[in-house]
């Protein structure tokens, strides 16, 4: 029997030397795991990084969500590696051991391997999401979903169905949350549409912002007259890469969304993914408002909402 991971989500512990992390293993690392995320009003980090040393990870770290351990040791390591390892001392505990003979090496290591350590834990975080929403779904929104977009989705209990038909669903989570005295709103989204594919060329990034465009101000009103939802591509221009989305050609869409006639943003997730037995594309976009607050968890909790879909016959 394993206990309860600990930690919150984003957070990865470090178990290494003062030495190792005050030189230039330790830059090493947060130059990597610090990045800022993509598409955020204002900069927050890939994750919480936390340090400690072999002794107290012993005594009190040892069931924390994510861990890398940090080995240097020339007497048993004639070569460097990077090993994944489930559950080790938790149940739903992500661990990654990074050996090496020496420092230069461990570095060089870490380099290599640094993009595919970060992707692995942020897969990881998204599982621990789905898992969570898995055991307590909103079957309504869930049943609706499969009978009017013939898609499955993994949808939190909390949600709720602002708008649907045959051809769309707008998913709205709201809640409010205690700060400096006052109660502060967080709001998170996923808009579903699905239109029919006709040539590549849809595929194209100018196409699909302006189909994403039209279908937020058609289905994402603002809080006031004339005020709707759509793209900024001012200050922090949207970034897009093919993927691929449950065995579908996809692209992958991060930046910022903005409110059209009102002081309204925050970040947003698309994907423009094509189901091939149907013939259609569905555009899925996640997006999140958390004013008073961090946002990169509102964040990953509505992508991953959206990364669970699948397509699913009509019953």
């Amino acid at each position: 029997m394993l206990m309860s991971i600990s930690g919150n989500p984003g957070e990865v512990i470090f178990v290494t030397t003062t030495n190792q992390w005050n030189g230039k293993i330790g830059e090493t690392i947060q130059s990597h795991f610090l990045k800022p995320v993509y598409g955020m009003p204002q900069d927050e980090p890939l994750f919480n990084v936390i340090r400690t040393n072999k002794s107290d990870f012993d005594r009190i770290f040892q069931t924390f969500r994510n861990v890398v351990l940090i080995e240097i040791d020339t007497n048993r390591y004639s070569s460097g590696e990077v090993t994944y390892h489930k559950n080790a001392w938790a149940n739903g505990q992500l661990v990654i051991r990074v050996i090496a003979s020496n420092r230069d090496e461990l570095i060089d290591i870490f380099n290599e391997n640094a993009n595919q350590m970060i992707h692995t834990i942020q897969a990881k975080e998204f599982n621990r999401l789905y898992s969570k929403y898995k055991s307590k779904p909103n079957k309504s929104i869930q049943e609706k979903l499969q009978k009017e977009l013939q898609i499955e989705a993994v949808i939190p209990k909390e949600a709720v169905l602002a708008s649907h038909d045959n051809r769309h669903a707008w998913i709205r989570i709201e809640r409010e949350k205690l700060k400096g005295g006052y109660q502060h709103q967080i709001s998170q989204g996923l808009l579903i549409f699905k239109y029919p594919y006709r040539q590549k060329q849809q595929f194209l990034d100018s196409n699909l912002f302006a189909l994403r465009d039209s279908v937020l101000q058609t289905y994402i009103p603002g809080p006031t007259d004339g005020s709707y939802m759509t793209t900024e591509y001012r200050y922090y221009p949207p970034i897009s890469k093919e993927i691929n989305y449950q065995d579908h050609f996809a692209k992958e869409i991060h930046g910022l969304w903005r409110m059209q006639n009102n002081f309204m943003g925050g970040p947003m997730a698309t994907y423009f993914v094509l189901n091939e037995d149907e013939g259609m594309i569905y555009c899925i976009s996640g997006y999140a408002f958390a004013p008073q607050f961090d946002k990169r968890e509102y964040y990953r909790e509505i992508e991953s909402i959206a990364r669970s879909i699948q397509f699913a016959p009509a019953k």
